[in-house]
């Protein structure tokens, strides 16, 4: 029975000395990264046109690995949903190529993306982002249907109203709502001009 406690006390006191070492080092200061480097011919492209790319793929704290990935993944998309997708062999930590554009496509600010497999263990912030005009001269320009047209639009200072605490705030208001409008008075909540 007593060595059980002597035994108890020396692991326990051990486990002690030790915790400090077991739990690690911080993952961000040790995890090997891959960076990205893209370029593209421009930034403002027609429907049925190629964009045409270079980019290198670079590893951090990787040691001996010069490349930890064979693919980059290239992504053309609007409002979350990819337009076109394709992959490229990464060769010597370069990559060159193109993507064509699709015809069909609207006229639209557009987002390129380019990350390796690797890349995904991390957040998508993380990964290339570059953003592109796209014109379809056959088309004609569609508004965004994911964002309503806003008439009035109170912005406060500090970015947030408080309740109970004066703010001061700002108004936009929409030009076409302007146009509209003949005479306007603001008030608050006691009435007051």
């Amino acid at each position: 029975m007593k060595r059980k406690k002597i035994i108890t006390f020396i692991l326990t006191g051990l486990i002690g000395v030790f915790a400090p070492v077991l739990k690690g080092q911080d993952i961000a200061e040790t995890a090997v990264r891959e960076k990205v480097v893209f370029y593209t011919d421009r930034n403002l492209y027609l429907t049925g046109e190629n964009i045409w790319f270079k980019a290198s793929v670079s590893v951090d704290n990787a040691g001996d690995n010069k490349q930890l990935s064979n693919v980059l993944y290239l992504e053309l998309y609007l409002n979350k949903q990819a337009v076109v997708k394709k992959k490229f062999q990464i060769v010597n930590g370069v990559v060159e190529g193109m993507l064509p554009i699709p015809e069909e496509i609207y006229s639209a600010n557009y987002y390129l993306r380019a990350y390796t497999q690797y890349q995904r263990n991390f957040p998508a912030g993380t990964f290339f982002t570059s953003l592109i005009t796209i014109i379809n001269p056959e088309l004609p320009y569609q508004k965004s249907k994911t964002r309503p047209e806003k008439l009035i639009e109170i912005v406060p200072e500090g970015g947030q109203i408080l309740s109970g605490l004066p703010a001061k705030i700002a108004l936009n208001i929409n030009p076409n709502l302007v146009k509209v409008i003949e005479n306007s008075t603001l008030t608050d909540q006691y009435e007051n001009e």
